[in-house]
This record gives C-alpha cells, structure tokens and sequence, in this order.
C-alpha cells in the first residue's frame, strides 16, 4: 500500500503542473548552455536510420507519436466522463467549445495573414490556430482551486476541438499525399470501434486492440497519430449500475481507468514530452520581430482569446449554447489565453511549413511560438487567479 501523502501527490495536478514546467526549462536550459547543447540535440534528434511512411524512427517519434497517444487516450476518457455525466453533458454546454474552437482558428490566422504577404511566408498561416492540450491543463492545473470543475472540462473539449481541427487542416493543406489505403483502414476500424459502442461492449482491452490498429491505419494514412487515443478514450461507454443507474467517479470504469492512468500521464510521458518539445537555441536565427514571429504571437496572444471569447459570445446570444455550470464570462477569458499555449501542433505545422522549403524560417517560428505560448500562459494564469480574488473581496464586502 502506498503512503496516503504519496497517493495524494501523484494524484494531485497542481504538482502535474510544476514538474512539467519543470521538464520544459531544463529542456531550455539544455538547449542554450555550451556544455549540453549538443549533447541535448544528440538525445532529443536520435534517429534508429528507419524511416516508415514519411515518419523517420527516433526518439521524438516514440515520446509525440507512441507516448503522446497514451496522453490524448486519458483525455478521450476524461471528455467521455464529462459528456456523459459530468460538466459538459447538457448539449448546450458541450457545444460552446465547439464554437470557441472555430473561432480561435479562424482569428488567429486572420492575424498571421494580417502581418504577412509573401507566399513563402503565407504558408505558415496554421501556425498561431493550434492549442497544446498537455501544456494548457498543465497551466491549469495550476489554478485548479481558483477555478470551477467544468472550466477544465470546458477547456479540454475546445482544446480537442481545436486539435481534430489542427490535424484537418495537416490533412487538407500540409500533407502531400494521403495514403488511400491507409485510409480505408482508418474508415473500416472507426466503424467497428464504433459498432463496439453501439453495443455497449464494456470490455476495454477490445478497445484497447482496435486502438492500436486505429494509430496503424492513422500511420499509414499520413495523419496524426494521437487522433487515435482520442476515438478509443471517446468511444469506451460508460458502466452502469442496478436498474440502468448511472455510476459515478471511481465507480465507473471510464472514470476508474483515467484515474488509474493519471499518475502515469501526469509524471511521466508530460515530462519527457516537454523535455524533447521545449528545447530551442535562442539566439539563432531570423530576429523575433520578423514578420513571421509577430504573425505568430499576435494569432496566439491576441487571435486565440479573442476569437474564443467572441465566438462563444455570438453563439450564447443566438442561444446555441449556455455557459458551464458556475463559470463567467471571466472564466473563458481566461482559458482563452491559457488556449494560446501552442506549441507542439504549432512547431508541427511550423516544420511542415516551412522545413523543406525555407528552413531558415524555422528558428523564429521556434522562438515566437515558444515566446507566444509562455506570454499566453502567463496571462492566463494571472488573469485567472486575479479575477477569483476580486470575486471573493466582492462576496465578503457586500
């Protein structure tokens, strides 16, 4: 048995939050300092000599395409919990991260394109439209008893919206050739995983099983892996007890599972993922104030809570959906910066951009996506924190 200390720290987020922050400056600190710059680049660039499907088999590809699916799973469970018994199962609630999402990718790169008119330069205008879910819950995490329980819940559902929208626009503007057979496969197993649901198979190793055929067929097809733990974590019903009641918290096997894997996520694959995504030199490169780096800051610190923020406002008027139980229009501002944090979908859609083409673009999209998110986040955190104290000063003085 496990100290009851132990059990609460591995389970507790806010200390999630610190150790992958933490992961994150020792990537930068790595990545900048003489002595273990190369050996950093050595670890993070260690490639096996194998490519597969345009994929070249190293290091990064087991932490972003194997690890990172693990993480995209538990949050599929988390979301499934939170649309079926939690925050977001009235339809009115889910659907305002559905707006949010689309209108923090379109202003976003309204942003980009704002600030930048070459057609070598045009081609990253997806940069600033991507949200890095592990990094934002992770900033969240950090002021979780500042905010209420569906805030999260709320910026994990427009965070995976924002993410199947990433990876459609990889899929429609930056993927060269879609392998067709590949994407037959995909079809044929999203229907039987989807027929495993419409039968109420509760048994998560079958899911488990076509998971993993599922981030094959993603593999071969050329589109993002981690969409896969997404559908599997999504598609895994939800148990329930005498009579047809629902069950709840660790009584139910969805609920069960992601807490069971929450200590493995929180502890282990979000480190080593900051550690092999954070590390950039700094000084090299184009300058951030190129056109290219302003495109991406101002589409990540302006473009993302604005469009979030002004989307799920234009929605709630036209009365297509209702805000999270005791959550404000604050609170959105709010997860609106900390949707900012782009990072990984970011200097993804960067490299597809630009790497083959105009490399030497890639060391300000690095800096400015890098600068963006921490400036993002930042905001986020402060706004959040600083509003909940006004909040309560304002209960206690009337």
């Amino acid at each position: 048995m496990m100290p009851a200390t132990f059990r609460h720290t591995i389970n507790n987020e806010q200390y999630a939050g610190f150790i992958l922050l933490l992961g994150a400056v020792i990537a930068l600190i790595c990545a900048n300092l003489p002595y273990t710059a190369e050996t950093y680049q050595a670890i993070v660039h260690h490639s096996s000599g194998i490519e597969l499907f345009h994929h070249t088999i190293g290091a990064r590809f087991w932490v972003n395409e194997v690890l990172m699916c693990l993480f995209f799973f538990h949050i599929g469970l988390e979301l499934k919990y939170n649309l079926v018994n939690g925050a977001l199962k009235n339809g009115r609630v889910a659907a305002m991260p559905l707006y949010g999402a689309i209108g923090g990718m379109l202003v976003p790169a309204l942003c980009f394109f704002i600030f930048n008119r070459t057609a070598a330069e045009l081609k990253g205008w997806a940069i600033p439209t991507a949200t890095d879910i592990a990094f934002a819950i992770g900033a969240l995490s950090l002021v979780k008893k500042h905010v209420p329980p569906g805030l999260k819940s709320f910026l994990l559902a427009l965070a995976i919206f924002d993410d199947i929208g990433a990876i459609l626009i990889i899929a429609l503007f930056y993927s060269n050739k879609i392998n067709m057979i590949g994407m037959l496969m995909t079809i044929v197993v999203c229907g039987l995983i989807a027929l495993l649901n419409h039968r109420r198979v509760t048994h998560i190793n079958s899911y488990i099983l076509f998971g993993c055929i599922l981030w094959c067929a993603l593999f071969i097809t050329g589109i993002h892996t981690t969409l896969a733990g997404v559908v599997t974590g999504i598609a895994i019903p939800l148990t329930n007890g005498p009579k047809g009641r629902k069950t709840y918290d660790m009584d139910n096997n969805v609920y069960a599972l992601a807490h069971k894997l929450s200590p493995g996520v929180n502890f282990i694959i979000l480190p080593i993922f900051a550690f092999f995504n954070a590390g950039t030199q700094i000084m090299s490169g184009y300058p951030i104030l190129h056109s290219i780096g302003v495109g991406i800051m101002t589409g990540l610190v302006i473009g993302k809570p604005l469009g979030i923020l002004s989307f799920c406002y234009i929605s709630y008027l036209l009365k297509l959906c209702r805000l999270p139980d005791k959550t404000n229009w604050q609170h959105i501002t709010g997860v609106g910066f900390l949707c900012g944090i782009g990072f990984t979908m970011s200097l993804f859609i960067g490299k597809l951009a630009y790497y083959k083409t105009h490399l030497a673009y890639m060391a300000v999209v690095k800096k400015s996506v890098l600068l963006g998110s921490l400036i993002s986040g930042s905001l986020g955190i402060y706004y959040l924190k600083s509003h909940t104290k006004v909040m309560r000063h304002r209960m206690r003085t009337s």
